[in-house]
């Protein structure tokens, strides 16, 4: 059910209480720099691949409620002698950014500074900024090992994000960390704390989203394993399980898991020299410790891979079982050795490098094509060193050095891309430094030159993670409506990196269950089948696209992409999965229901030359989070789809900025609307639209107020995740506000956003100065969990500057209603209103 509202003033009531609010309206225009009220950000990045969107811009409402985009055929038309109108992508150094989005993350530990400290790169060759996950405590982040979960789609960092345990030396307690789903890291967890725990962990996220944990016990001398069945809940560590106490085991951890859910762990037996292992499962529990290797001292620097890591879409027939692979040390001869399981048992240990002394810090990992990828250090030489086999049946090759630049080699953590190519994060210490290598090109291999990523004492315990997706290799999509002028389609594709689609519903036609995208189609001329004019997707990303102006016979090309709703920032790729869609293609409207429980209703256009996407009844959060995200690609003038960005305040103040993220010259624009064009010629997308955003409503001075951010009042305060402040206000009673207003709104209005739940006739009671001039009471419940906006409740008086108090009442008979914020503005003027 919908809600409804009525509207009317009511009765004197005098409960007046104080409180700051936050003035949101546009302020004087403010160059490239800090910026109040309404805003665009530059957080693009270099990139040398122009099928990337390296250009991430970000623009903030303080709140919004109308806006529109609209999509133009390019200004700089008609072409020059000589050029030539290309609608084709441009794949030059691609590889990498195609191989993984983003390419490489690493966990190290930073031995000057005694953090945990993480970095990761983007598709275009950059890396971000270092980051200290644990800013908390001391002396943190040795043994640290770094886990994404696995999916079908394979597409670790996109809605998966990246978990940690370590160790923390000071306290001798083992940690664990995560990101949240807005990219920041949680506060971190004490997994366990009895006694000397947490050296050698190892980490692994199995497929129903439970955290694994084995480490070890220093002051019993055991191998210890622990796992949290919730991830997204604050610790809910299950009590440790010993699964090896006899002697001084479990030094050298390592940890796999195969699609069947079966734990995999071999470890080092101190007393006996040898390399043991176990194993679980659901049904059976875990097994008694086997020893795999017992020939002189060997086992340690253990590394283990199961073919398996989220490479199902290439499955080798070989690997059927997923079973363990082995590589590590052999101390009494200096050697690297392997040991690998299959459906006959465990095989002979084979050694793969003789050469001198060879072996420690060994690091596995399979590639999507079945090849088994080794790196270690030779400890003779001071070299990083390097083998892979291509398949079962193929021989082992002879090492290769990598890396001889001084001691370089230890703490060697290597992982492979969706493509096969493999990356690799280690250790120099000479330099003390973190080092990092990689092939890139899939056509003929080579490995690029090694980058140091971090300097100061910093790389030890470097742990690797390569995420990404397989290819995207083949659409699949059928018409749900057409009527010859206007038609929807939906397509789904293979490798859509995400656990769900979205719902797709033709209002009064058929619904449509899961689907990764829609088409959607309008007859813009009587010449020309139906082309596309809009594209959505399941994570918010919207195409739109122009059809030729009237003359023009060739297409136009896509271009850039515009995030509809409140996509959290995210360096590299932003995103606002969407729960739903209800069409109505008579009136080429569309409402999206987003899932963390907001909306929009868009209203689409076409014409020659021309396509517009019109944004109303908004009921996403616009104060906290941006209301629409343009994404792009910029490699050089002549090779972009936008090279510059023009904005405009309601004032008239007009500011203009070259959009180059090699040489920033802005960081945030402040305005009402903003264009992005490309006003010279490019080899890329040559034909590809101009956009412009245009804020509608509200328009001039506003403010607006989170409704937890009271002085004084007795609704309750209560946590909501979705909440744009993270909390609600609830209950029955009353809280008040001060306004310091620096300009005059003249002919005010309040809105209220609130989520949807048991308050039908409930009442908020609207006072201001003393003065009772509003209410609103609401008629229908609708689906709990939902937002909604109020429609504009007109205060009866002015507000000049100064200083003004406004009172919330809430009269429930339940007190299950919810506020989230506020916003005053001055009323929009509808025609019939």
């Amino acid at each position: 059910m919908g809600m409804g509202w009525r509207i009317g003033k009511t009765k004197n009531l005098a409960i007046i209480v104080m409180l700051c609010v936050m003035v949101v309206g546009l302020q004087s225009p403010n160059v490239a720099g800090e910026t109040i009220g309404r805003h665009a950000k530059n957080m693009s990045f270099p990139s040398q691949c122009a099928e990337e969107d390296n250009v991430n811009i970000p623009v903030y409402g303080g709140y919004v409620s109308d806006y529109q985009i609209t999509a133009t055929f390019p200004t700089y038309y008609p072409l020059k002698r000589g050029q030539k109108d290309l609608c084709i992508g441009d794949l030059t150094n691609c590889e990498q950014a195609w191989d993984m989005r983003p390419t490489a993350q690493i966990a190290y530990y930073d031995a000057a500074q005694q953090k945990l400290k993480f970095v990761w790169q983007s598709p275009g060759f950059y890396w971000y900024p270092i980051e200290t996950p644990d800013a908390v405590n001391a002396e943190v982040g040795q043994y640290v090992s770094l886990a994404y979960p696995p999916t079908d789609r394979y597409w670790v960092g996109l809605g998966s994000p990246p978990a940690m345990a370590y160790y923390d030396a000071f306290k001798q307690n083992l940690m664990y960390i995560v990101r949240d789903e807005n990219g920041k890291w949680r506060e971190p967890e004490i997994v366990d704390s009895t006694g000397d725990v947490g050296q050698f962990v190892s980490l692994r996220i199995s497929r129903d989203r439970r955290h694994h944990v084995v480490y070890y016990d220093a002051d019993h001398g055991d191998l210890k394993y622990t796992y949290k069945s919730n991830p997204d809940a604050v610790g809910g560590w299950a009590p440790p399980t010993i699964l090896d106490a006899t002697g001084n085991v479990g030094q050298h951890a390592a940890m796999a898991i195969s699609p069947s859910g079966h734990l995999h762990v071999v470890y080092y037996d101190a007393d006996k020299k040898d390399l043991k292992y176990v194993t679980n499962d659901d049904t059976h529990g875990w097994t008694a410790p086997v020893v795999l290797d017992a020939v002189g001292d060997v086992g340690t620097y253990a590394s283990m891979s199961v073919y398996y890591e989220g490479w199902t879409e290439k499955m080798n027939g070989a690997y059927e079982g997923h079973y363990p692979h082995v590589t590590y040390y052999d101390a009494s001869n200096g050697n690297l050795k392997y040991i690998y399981q299959d459906k006959q048992g465990w095989s002979t240990p084979l050694v793969l490098d003789a050469a001198g002394d060879v072996g420690q810090y060994s690091s596995t990992a399979f590639g999507p094509d079945g090849a088994l990828h080794v790196a270690y250090y030779d400890a003779t030489n001071k070299d990083l060193k390097y083998l892979h086999k291509e398949s079962p049946s193929a021989q082992w090759p002879v090492g290769i050095v990598l890396d001889a630049a001084g001691d370089v080699g230890r703490y060697a953590s290597i992982g492979v891309t969706a493509r096969g190519n493999p990356n690799i994060a280690y250790y120099d210490a000479d330099k003390q430094s973190l080092k990092f290598l990689a092939k890139t090109k899939t056509t003929a291999p080579q490995w690029d030159n090694p980058q140091v990523i971090a300097s100061g004492s910093a790389g030890q315990y470097a742990s690797l993670v390569t995420s990404g997706f397989v290819d995207i290799a083949d659409l699949d999509g059928k018409d749900i409506y057409n009527d010859g002028d206007v038609a929807v389609r939906v397509m789904d594709v293979s490798g859509w990196p995400y656990e769900s689609g979205m719902a797709v519903n033709i209002v009064g036609g058929a619904s449509e269950p899961d689907h990764d995208f829609i088409q959607f189609l309008k007859r813009t001329d009587d010449d020309h089948a139906p082309p596309q004019i809009f594209v959505l997707y399941a994570n918010g990303y919207a195409r739109i696209i122009t059809q030729p102006p009237v003359g023009r016979e060739e297409r136009v090309c896509f271009g850039s992409s515009m995030i509809i709703g409140p996509a959290a920032e995210d360096p590299l790729f932003p995103f606002i999965p969407i729960e739903k869609l209800d069409i109505d293609p008579h009136t080429m409207t569309i409402k999206v229901r987003y899932k963390n429980g907001s909306s929009a209703v868009l209203q689409l256009q076409a014409e020659p030359g021309k396509t517009t996407v019109r944004v109303t009844d908004v009921t996403y959060d616009t104060l906290t989070a941006p209301f629409v995200t343009m994404r792009s690609m910029w490699v050089a003038n002549d090779n972009s789809d936008i090279s510059r960005i023009q904005a405009e305040s309601s004032s008239g103040v007009v500011q203009t900025y070259t959009i180059d993220p090699t040489h920033e010259e802005w960081t945030t624009i402040p305005g009402d609307s903003w264009s992005f064009d490309r006003p010279t010629y490019s080899r890329h997308n040559t034909s590809c639209p101009d956009f412009k955003i245009d804020v509608l409503e509200p328009t001039g001075y506003f403010v607006t107020r989170q409704a937890e951010d009271y002085r004084s009042g007795t609704l309750k305060k209560t946590s909501r995740k979705t909440a744009s402040g993270g909390q609600t206000v609830q209950g029955m009673g009353e809280a008040t506000y001060v306004l310091n207003l620096t300009e005059e709104i003249a002919n005010p209005s309040i809105r209220l956003r609130y989520p949807k739940g048991k308050g039908a006739g409930d009442v908020v009671n609207i006072s201001v100065d003393g003065r009772i001039q509003s209410k609103i009471e609401m008629i229908d419940e609708g689906a709990i969990g939902e937002y909604m906006v109020t429609p504009e409740m007109r205060l009866s008086h002015p507000l000049p500057a100064g200083s003004h108090t406004i009172q919330l009442e809430v009269q429930s008979n339940t007190g299950a209603l919810e506020l989230d914020y506020f916003v005053i503005h001055s009323q929009t003027e509808h025609p019939g209103q």
